[in-house]
């Protein structure tokens, strides 16, 4: 039996029938809604015409909300030199405040107000990816200070990981709960929790979606040095497992990243708690 599936993540170019019943002829297996972008009706619009394009085809495809979780990002920056943004140079004292602002002049805001509450010096902070690597230097009640390492170009929007720090910022934010109250609504057959940090985290998404009578199957993103603390425990809490391996190698070293499973899905059971019985996937 052939267990590997091909997840398509669905957008403006694939959206329509034609075009999915072609993936789904390509063998594209389950298609995943990324919450992180789009509106629920722009999402709804595209689930119906999964549906439509579903129902042609012979095989079931099951369907994935994928939540955006606290994503952290640089607020809005000018941009200064013509390059799309502020040039960060090596050397460099980059200001991080607590205020919103569009950045300027080595000054820049973030989407989270109360992130220079977490980080503390010593701490690391990568952007887009780790492309641009700082080190917090200096901590005043409303800004931090950081001297740059690896420079760039900081642009608005652009993430930002902190592989030093514990931040305090919930698991799941307002947005997920919305977005995961929908996938209910709609049956979708996967939701996916990113950036999650311990089994509890899974478990008060179960206990959210028990309440609305729905078991759609959890699945866990491993994207944070932290959850391999818990992993074992986040194996027991949840469906399955995709491990983000781009985020998690900003956060840990990428040479680590294949070498840091310390344990397999091989011969485990469903917790007593759980169905084992398969998904309900888009079908006639």
């Amino acid at each position: 039996m052939i267990r590997t599936k091909i997840i398509a993540t669905m957008g403006p170019a694939c959206g329509d029938v034609e075009t999915l019943h072609r993936l789904f002829e390509a063998g594209a297996d389950i298609c995943r809604l990324n919450f992180s972008h789009g509106t629920l009706d722009q999402h709804l619009l595209t689930l119906r015409n999964i549906h439509e394009a579903a129902a042609r085809f012979d095989r079931p495809i099951a369907i994935l909300g994928d939540l955006g979780g606290p994503k952290i990002r640089l607020g809005p920056v000018a941009d200064t030199d013509g390059t799309g943004g502020m040039p960060c140079h090596p050397g460099d004292t980059l200001t991080i405040q607590r205020a919103p602002i569009t950045g300027a002049n080595l000054r820049v805001s973030t989407n989270v107000p109360a992130l220079v509450d977490d980080i503390r010096p010593g701490d690391r902070i990568y952007i887009e990816d780790g492309l641009i690597r700082l080190l917090c230097v200096d901590k005043k009640p409303d800004e931090v200070h950081c001297t740059c390492h690896v420079g760039g170009v900081l642009k608005s929007a652009k993430g930002i990981n902190l592989p030093s720090t514990r931040v305090t910022l919930p698991s799941i934010t307002d947005r997920d709960w919305q977005c995961a109250d929908w996938a209910a609504d709609n049956d979708l057959d996967y939701l996916a929790l990113s950036f999650v940090r311990s089994a509890a985290d899974i478990e008060l998404l179960r206990q959210f979606l028990r309440n609305r009578k729905s078991d759609i199957n959890i699945v866990a993103k491993i994207e944070k040095a932290e959850a391999l603390q818990d992993i074992d425990n986040i194996i027991n809490a949840s469906d399955a497992l995709m491990v983000a391996r781009g985020d998690l190698g900003v956060e840990m070293d990428v040479a680590q990243v294949p070498l840091s499973r310390r344990t397999s899905f091989a011969d485990r059971k469903p917790p007593a708690n759980r169905s084992s019985s398969q998904p309900r996937c888009s079908r006639a």
